[in-house]
């Protein structure tokens, strides 16, 4: 039994509903084959039973609980026999259901299952109400496992994954994980996170160096959308492999895409594949991606051009500052030559690249009342880049939640260890205000360490000369 009581994963799993309900009683379920290597296979199922759906009724400690009851059958297709199982869900028991409102339920089970094609049925309904129709799914599973080729589990997607601290149901490998219950992938979703089990490379060749290429296709294609959406690991060769991947697709147009996962030698030869359906919706970047920047509308452009502000000179910031004089052509050709400037050979892939920065940033740096691209954290890292490392510091009685941001090197001026002061002067706008910087031209107030109520220790505004640094640098 989990308790779920996270609104980001309340958030995520909202977005769609992967099984039926009845009522107000809904559940999502993951369902996922593996394999292990003493030759056995299972089949894990995941639960979670949305909190506001459930009925809470005293139990015999006359404490308020709710019970989940989820009937499993699995038919042998060849020899008919069947695997019955059956579960109780039983929450945390309350004192008053008022301190239960919202917290869903989540559990899983994981069931034995031969080689074979088998047909499933799920039965779930609460056991605190009687007259409740319970919902039924039914589906074909597949356990077809080739010990003398190259196999793959199912791909788990997931939004939580951390060390775990004890062993328990939840833990695999030495994480506890929470899985991502949907295909879909909304807008507010910035990172495809994953997991899967590769098999048998010891048995293929010894003497040999597997790689793991995960990579984002367009559905329909078997190539990487782009080189952002694809990710190299070597594997050992063992009877078992765990591929734990991350893909950013903040940058990711709206669109059906597969998941693939190749296994390849240093050759380049192919020994085996999977993949992963699932759809993206990011309205804000279709038209970056797909329209040529000479060919873009005059909302759009005008758009464009607050976006590449914070990238621009003292020259072209006063153009920018007065489009509204500007007809369409002079716009479209003041956009076209920015980029050309930048890279005459590709200007488009100039653009792009620097998009999909304003994307990250408008999804990190966001406040209440601006995109990321107008605050300065924002403003920051579009002009000069993401930073080398960034240290965040929370707010404490009588001083600011602040964040120091360090450039190793800074071309923009010629400096080294450079570093930039945001501080949050409230908790209501989730806004970080430059205090302070060492940088050339940037603001400064030589005060700050007072505003702040730290004395920190920072290199001195006039440093030149390089220093070596720890190369674990933060990667935002």
């Amino acid at each position: 039994m989990r308790l779920i009581r996270i609104s980001a994963i309340a958030l995520i799993i909202s977005t769609i509903q992967m099984f039926a309900y009845a009522g107000n009683f809904r559940v999502n379920i993951n369902y996922l084959v593996f394999h292990l290597p003493d030759d056995t296979s299972y089949i894990e199922m995941q639960f979670l039973f949305l909190g506001d759906g459930l009925i809470y009724k005293q139990n015999a400690s006359e404490r308020y609980q709710a019970i989940a009851r989820v009937k499993v059958q699995f038919t042998n297709e060849a020899t008919a026999q069947a695997i019955n199982r059956q579960y109780n869900f039983a929450s945390d028991a309350y004192e008053d259901t008022a301190l239960a409102k919202g917290n869903s339920l989540y559990n899983l089970v994981r069931i034995s299952l031969p080689q074979g094609t088998y047909q499933m049925q799920i039965t779930a309904f609460d056991a605190n109400d009687s007259a409740a129709t319970p919902l039924t799914y039914k589906n074909t599973v597949k356990v077809n496992f080739d010990s003398e080729k190259v196999c793959f589990s199912d791909i788990q997607a997931l939004s939580i994954l951390t060390e775990a601290t004890e062993e328990s149901n939840f833990t695999k490998y030495g994480y506890d994980y929470f899985p991502y219950f949907s295909t879909f992938y909304p807008e507010n979703i910035t990172k495809l996170f994953y997991s899967v089990e590769i098999y048998n490379l010891e048995k293929i060749g010894k003497e040999k160096n597997f790689y793991a290429v995960g990579y984002i296709a367009q559905e329909g294609t078997n190539s990487p959308f782009s080189k952002e959406f694809q990710q190299e690991k070597k594997l050992q060769n063992s009877s078992q492999n765990l591929l734990i991947q991350r893909f950013p697709i903040d940058s990711l147009p709206s669109g059906n895409y597969n998941l693939m996962i190749d296994v390849k030698d240093e050759q380049g030869v192919l020994y085996g594949s999977t993949s992963m359906f699932f759809q993206r919706s990011n309205p804000s970047v279709v038209a970056a991606n797909t329209a040529a920047i000479d060919s873009l509308p005059l909302d759009t452009l005008k758009l464009y051009l607050n976006y590449i502000y914070p990238a621009a000179e003292k020259e072209e910031r006063a153009f920018i500052n007065n489009v509204k004089s500007s007809d369409y052509d002079a716009i479209a050709d003041f956009f076209q030559n920015f980029w050309y400037k930048r890279d005459p050979n590709n200007p488009q892939a100039a653009w792009l690249k620097y998009y999909k920065m304003v994307m990250r940033v408008n999804n990190n740096y966001s406040t209440l009342r601006f995109k990321g691209y107008k605050t300065d954290r924002g403003n920051c890292y579009l002009r000069y880049g993401p930073p080398n490392y960034i240290e965040y510091n929370t707010s404490e009685v009588n001083s600011y939640a602040y964040e120091i941001w360090t450039y190793y090197d800074f071309p923009a001026t010629s400096q080294v260890n450079v570093y930039f002061i945001f501080y949050q002067k409230d908790l209501t706008t989730r806004d970080f205000r430059l205090m302070h910087s060492n940088a050339i031209g940037e603001l400064q107030d030589p005060d700050w360490k007072k505003m702040l109520g730290t004395d920190i220790s920072l290199p001195d505004d006039n440093r030149t000369k390089k220093e070596t640094f720890n190369t674990n640098d933060y990667v935002y």
